[in-house]
């Protein structure tokens, strides 16, 4: 397994009537256009399994009493941290120093197929470690991409300290914590589970 690993380990398929830049997890496994994926912890292994996943950023920490999942062969990073914004006690914040392995780690993958994110419940910390993932890519479309992202779901609450760092190291790069307080409060309810955002503008031709 290649593995990069920031601390040590302690321990229905999709309408095809239906275009959307963000679907369901299909029932096969089948090549797909370069995305990112972001999944709660339990659904990350039948993520790896029906879909084409190189990358894999893999986020838990100490209080979650997790193991890191298994990915076979694929690039992987694993990042130990809470979903928290200040380290206390047996809980660990997110630092500088994860948040530069993740932008590293994103600009290794460059947007070359798919990466998937998770952490504990897919709503915090993996969220945002997509929207970092995809800044770090420079794109023309950077902006509007991590915009996509950060709207994916309903009830994603990107972690505020991890989108924070990422302002301070990436340059240039959208405001991320910006972006995330000036969105409206969501007026749909998504079910909960993986969604994948296809890095290409559902709108170009």
């Amino acid at each position: 397994m290649r593995n990069t690993t920031s601390e040590p380990s302690d321990s229905v398929g999709p309408s095809l009537a239906i275009a959307s830049w963000c679907s369901n997890i299909p029932r096969m496994k089948q090549k797909q256009e370069p995305s990112i994926i972001v999944s709660p912890y339990y659904n990350i292994a039948e993520v790896l399994k029906q879909h084409d996943v190189s990358h894999v950023v893999s986020i838990l920490g100490g209080t979650d009493r997790l193991e890191w999942p298994p990915v076979e062969d694929r690039e992987v990073i694993r990042l130990q941290f809470d979903d928290i914004g200040y380290s206390s006690g047996l809980w660990t914040s997110p630092s500088r120093d994860h948040i530069t392995k993740l932008v590293e780690f994103a600009r290794g993958w460059n947007g070359r197929g798919t990466m998937a994110v998770h952490c504990r419940a897919g709503s915090s910390r993996s969220p945002a470690a997509a929207m970092i993932a995809v800044a770090s890519l420079n794109r023309p479309d950077t902006e509007a991409l991590v915009m996509r992202v950060a709207t994916a779901r309903s009830f994603f609450r990107p972690n505020a300290t991890m989108l924070r760092l990422a302002d301070e190291l990436i340059s240039p790069c959208p405001q991320l914590l910006n972006l995330v307080r000036s969105l409206p409060v969501p007026s749909r309810t998504d079910v909960w589970g993986p969604v994948r955002i296809p890095l290409r503008d559902p709108t170009s031709p």
